[in-house]
């Protein structure tokens, strides 16, 4: 899963976490698993040695079957940007906060469904003014 989002450019822990509820080809990888994304950021930290030659050997099983063609390879470049990531949505969120959460006011079914009555009563409002015009 970390390779998958890794080559797709998804580098964040919160945005793997995300896709991992989001994306079905992510669910699939991960077996329906669906790990914080803190889990996920200490997993990389842990077994970041395994997962660059992971990535090696991924790189290079493409290569001989022909479904790459490579020049030169990197492999240091993704722990410092994911880890940079990190860090900035850590300090922006608490560390067991997700930040894509729904704001206080919709987080109870009542407040919800009053919010969203409350819109549509403007809505309406609105569109009876314009009406009139």
């Amino acid at each position: 899963m970390l390779l998958c989002a890794h080559a797709t450019g998804t580098f964040s822990s919160r945005r793997i976490a995300r896709k991992l509820e989001e994306d079905v080809a992510y669910r699939v990888l991960a077996a329906r698993n669906v790990p914080a994304h803190r889990t996920i950021a200490e997993f990389r930290q842990q077994h970041l040695a395994a997962f660059e030659a992971l990535f090696v050997q991924v790189a290079q099983v493409a290569r001989a079957a022909g479904v790459v063609r490579l020049g030169a390879l990197a492999a240091d470049g993704s722990k410092v940007k994911a880890d940079a990531v990190d860090a900035a949505e850590d300090a922006a969120h608490a560390t067991d906060v997700r930040g894509d959460e729904l704001p206080a006011a919709l987080q109870r079914r009542e407040a919800w469904l009053a919010t969203i009555a409350a819109a549509q009563t403007r809505l309406e409002a609105r569109q009876t003014e314009e009406d009139r015009e």
